[in-house]
């Protein structure tokens, strides 16, 4: 627990416990059919892998049920994409919980900078660890669907991992992010940037370049991203607190606006439910804009079509898997 936010975790911590509040989005739930299949594999992947070992690590990511997140965000498509979807989610969800351990930024720093270099066609090296062996197989199963994919995955990544290590260089620091710099550092660090390109082959969406510049597709994605951000800042606020982790939208506010736990949590839930308005307005956007060409509109509402997806899928896998969920302990 860092000095700087003590005092208000402190208080926060010992706030009655509540429920989360019901998050809504106007969005049909979907399922994979195959996501029993595409669980299996994944846990067998990160186990093969060494990513997790017998006992209680395991037991811990089969009740995150992670390729269920994949499965909802991608109820349609072929396993074989799906699968990357998954495994990639599953390492990227064990990989935030790995650099949070490390002592310091630059260690973080140090780490992701091996496995970022691994998703260059061919790096290897004499002896991997799991996480540099699961990152290997991911990029060689990406690159046989195009390197442009591949070489898309790899500026996300980049992203996100500069994200990650600017975020630990807060933790070090004993700073508390404040709202405006914490909004934009959480659309990149949910990590779903990194996931529409994994969606893009799952679902055919077929972007050109232009289009994928389009300012339309843009603010989609900037939505959709800080929807799920905020959603599952929401949902774990209860855990995050109890670890000392300041780096939550509900702390965040708490500490801006000098709020106590269930007013930051109503103010989260504000900001997420007129995200999901703007988000709506902007899908109805794709429908309407006459600017667009047909072709253009087709391949953005493919891309809509997946964002509503993660928003709708995302609420629905955070009922359901045990990563969200507050340890208890006895009194």
């Amino acid at each position: 627990m860092h000095n700087a936010s003590a005092p208000v975790l402190d208080v926060l911590s010992a706030s009655p416990r509540r429920s989360s509040p019901a998050l809504g989005v106007p969005f049909a739930s979907a399922l994979h059919p195959e996501v029993e299949l595409v669980q299996a594999r994944s846990v067998a992947w990160a186990r093969e892998l060494g990513l997790v070992s017998e006992g209680v690590a395991l037991d811990r990511l089969r009740r995150a049920r992670i390729a269920w997140l994949a499965a909802r965000a991608y109820p349609r498509g072929e396993v074989r994409t799906l699968q990357i979807a998954a495994d990639w989610t599953t390492l990227f969800c064990l990989l935030d919980d790995h650099i949070e351990r490390l002592p310091g930024a630059a260690a973080v720093a140090e780490e992701l900078a091996g496995l970022a270099a691994r998703l260059e066609p061919g790096a290897c090296a004499a002896e991997e660890s799991p996480m540099l062996r699961a990152m290997i197989d991911l990029r060689e199963r990406l690159l046989a669907e195009g390197m442009e994919h591949l070489r898309r995955f790899q500026a996300r990544v980049r992203e996100l991992f500069a994200a990650f290590t600017a975020e630990a260089a807060e933790r070090s620091a004993g700073r508390v992010p404040d709202a405006d710099g914490y909004v934009p550092m959480r659309e990149v660090t949910v990590g779903l940037h990194v996931e529409f390109v994994i969606g893009e082959i799952i679902v055919e969406v077929g972007l050109s370049a232009a289009l994928r510049r389009h300012p339309l597709r843009v603010a989609l994605a900037r939505a959709a991203s800080n929807i799920v951000g905020w959603a599952n800042d929401i949902y774990t606020h209860e855990k995050e607190i109890q670890q000392g982790e300041v780096h939550n939208l509900v702390f965040v506010l708490a500490q801006a606006e000098d709020l106590g736990l269930a007013e930051a949590l109503a103010r989260a839930v504000e900001m997420h439910d007129l995200e999901v308005e703007g988000f709506v307005a902007l899908v109805r956007v794709v429908e309407h804009d006459d600017r667009l060409a047909d072709a253009e509109r087709q391949a953005l509402r493919r891309y809509a079509g997946m964002l509503t997806a993660w928003v709708r899928g995302h609420l629905d896998w955070g009922k359901e898997t045990g990563r969200y969920v507050a340890e208890r302990h006895p009194e």
